[in-house]
């Protein structure tokens, strides 16, 4: 895995040794108003080897103040500046400074899975119960 800077960035680090995630901070400044949606820019592009993937996540200090990091996948293939895409769920205004931990990336393998159409599928013991089928 290989990280490219992107003017003012920073690299994606894990604040202790043994964490799954890296923290990602804001490239730039930002004010999210109150229940808008921002793309957040990250300052860095990643190559990922075949068959991984970098997810990018939440921080539960800032899902604390009411700022929701929605999940994406960062492809293997993707050469791009890496963000985060945030919603304010507060009724008030919040800014992000520049270099404000926003994020954090957790790169893990995947599974190239062929998925074939049939007709059926095997049956199972739950079957098709969904939302809320367990709790009766």
């Amino acid at each position: 895995m290989k990280i490219k800077l992107i003017e003012n960035g920073q690299a994606p680090t894990r604040a202790h040794a043994n964490d799954a995630g890296l923290d990602c901070c804001a490239r730039e400044p930002a004010v999210i108003g109150a229940g808008y949606t921002v793309k957040i820019p990250l300052g860095f592009a990643v190559q990922l080897p075949d068959g991984f993937e970098m997810q990018i996540r939440g921080r539960s200090s800032l899902s604390a103040r009411g700022l929701l990091c929605h999940i994406g996948t960062v492809d293997s293939g993707y050469r791009g500046e890496v963000a985060a895409i945030v919603t304010n769920l507060t009724h008030y205004p919040i800014t992000i400074e520049s270099g404000q931990r926003v994020a954090q990336a957790v790169v893990a393998r995947i599974m190239l899975a062929a998925l074939p159409v049939v007709a059926e599928l095997d049956s199972s013991e739950r079957g098709a119960g969904g939302f809320g089928s367990t709790d009766n």
